[in-house]
């Protein structure tokens, strides 16, 4: 695999959270392009390697009262998975590396509202009328470790890959199929209650 593309991998897996940035909210039919990168790159190093930096992440945050906790069991609208267009740039290239880095940033946001559907999960299936006000702690750190597996997985799959577009593809195949499983976890549905065994 060219140098040009090693390089990138350390840019694309990074997450940042900013409350000050706008933020674009996942949705299925949002297409990562070229003007989806409104930062200015920063004056690096001439040496011929063609960089990105797309800033996706997924986050939680609520606002309620002791009683309006107490009795909420769906946490789903509370977690979002966004980019950040000021804060994300991209350089100007090589045409098929371009659509190579396009490829992942899209990857890198569908990863971003596969974990969010994960996080909310577990969210709903963990809160309890007694809960804590933490009771999310593990579940984050839990989440966290293995979006950070996956990300470690992409990232060493894709530094021996002669193919980027093809690893990038199967993986992409994959997440998208695990969303769609968690499909009463996007961020406006309210999960199916289990009903219980007589």
């Amino acid at each position: 695999m060219s140098r040009s593309l090693l390089s990138l991998v350390l840019f694309l897996f990074s997450s940042v959270i900013s409350f000050a940035q706008k933020k674009v909210q996942w949705t299925a039919d949002l297409v990562i392009d070229e003007q989806s990168f409104q930062d200015t790159p920063p004056n690096l190093a001439e040496d011929q390697v063609q960089e990105m930096s797309f800033q996706t992440t997924y986050d939680f945050a609520y606002q309620m009262t002791n009683a309006q906790f107490m009795f909420t069991k769906n946490f789903n609208k509370y977690v979002e998975a966004y980019y950040l267009p000021t804060m994300s740039w991209i350089e100007e290239g090589d045409e098929k590396l371009t659509s190579e880095l396009l490829l992942l940033a899209n990857l890198q946001f569908d990863m971003s509202e596969l974990f969010a559907r994960k996080f909310r999960k577990e969210l709903y299936e963990r809160k309890k009328l007694g809960s804590a006000a933490n009771f999310y702690d593990l579940a984050h750190a839990e989440v966290s470790n293995e979006y950070s597996k996956l990300n470690a997985e992409i990232n060493s799959q894709l530094r021996i890959s002669n193919d980027w577009s093809s690893t990038i593809s199967d993986y992409s195949k994959k997440i998208n199929s695990e969303i769609n499983e968690l499909y009463e976890y996007c961020k406006t549905c309210k999960p199916v209650k289990k009903k219980k065994r007589k």
